[in-house]
């Protein structure tokens, strides 16, 4: 089944994306994007990471697919796998869904990741109240992986 992807934006935006996290951090998950999403490993403890450029990420579409399914049968476990990919984001889901046959959990997270890397590329993402409901996020999520 899909869903409208501006379900995590407004989520974020209306402080209740925590919640979603909280929920990632029990999973297997593989995080599919650019570089600079490595840097949620701290707050989102993923156990496979898939690079997707930064820029016509459809150039590349054959290999991150091969990537992505060489990171979810290594696990021998369901998986949720995080995607950040731009466009065809929507065109790897479909064909990984295709693939994987409905085994793991694929979802489009568009930019959302994006404020927690420090990268604000989305007009909300520049208003100075949700720059604190990020902030606070993390320093909530880093202090309960702390506890873990």
């Amino acid at each position: 089944p899909w869903c409208n992807a501006d379900v995590f934006h407004k989520a974020s935006i209306q402080k209740t994306f925590t919640s979603v996290i909280a929920e990632l951090q029990q999973t297997k998950l593989i995080v599919v994007g650019p570089d600079n999403l490595k840097r949620l490993k701290p707050i989102l403890p993923y156990v496979k990471f898939v690079d997707v450029p930064p820029r016509n990420a459809y150039l590349s579409m054959e290999r991150i697919t091969r990537d992505v399914l060489s990171a979810v049968d290594g696990l021998h476990e369901h998986a949720t796998v995080s995607i950040s990919a731009g466009m065809p984001a929507k065109l790897l889901i479909n064909e990984l869904h295709t693939r994987l046959k409905g085994q793991h959990t694929l979802i489009d997270f568009g930019s959302v990741w994006d404020p927690f890397v420090g990268v604000t590329s989305r007009k909300y993402m520049r208003d100075p109240e949700h720059e604190r409901t990020v902030r606070e996020a993390i320093s909530q999520m880093s202090k309960e992986e702390g506890k873990a």
